[in-house]
């Protein structure tokens, strides 16, 4: 199985990332409670048929995952299905590598240094280290 490519829109000097630009983070719920990116759309990579319907077609989707993987996937299905998406490349690990704000559920501000290279996992066991 080969991976089609698919739009890609990066971060950091020259960025591609534009205002009107819908952000739709395809990770885990868990993984969006602990921190997304602002104002950004949620809906896990495997339940995209579940809001089809409510995504704006006239403006572009860029699909945010952990690090690009499931990005890549909910990108490719959204442009099967006739939106204009892209791929946010390196996740949310770039966008917090990039110093863009990280907030929690409720909107405050969790996370402004770069992401720990640390299981998902991780990020839910009261138990674990940090």
């Amino acid at each position: 199985f080969r991976r089609q490519p698919v739009p890609i829109v990066r971060l950091g000097e020259g960025t591609t990332l534009r205002a009107k630009d819908v952000l739709l983070d395809v990770r885990d719920e868990h993984e969006f409670l602990v921190g997304h990116a602002p104002d950004a759309w949620f809906c896990p990579a495997d339940a995209l048929e579940s809001i089809r319907w409510d995504l704006p077609m006239n403006l572009r989707v860029v699909c945010v995952s952990r690090t690009g993987e499931r990005g890549h996937l909910a990108t490719d299905r959204l442009r099967q299905w006739g939106f204009n998406a892209a791929n946010l490349e390196g996740g949310m690990v770039a966008w917090r590598d990039d110093g863009r704000p990280v907030v929690d559920t409720v909107g405050d501000l969790v996370i402004t240094a770069p992401m720990p290279s640390i299981p998902v996992y991780l990020w839910n066991d009261p138990d674990a280290v940090r």
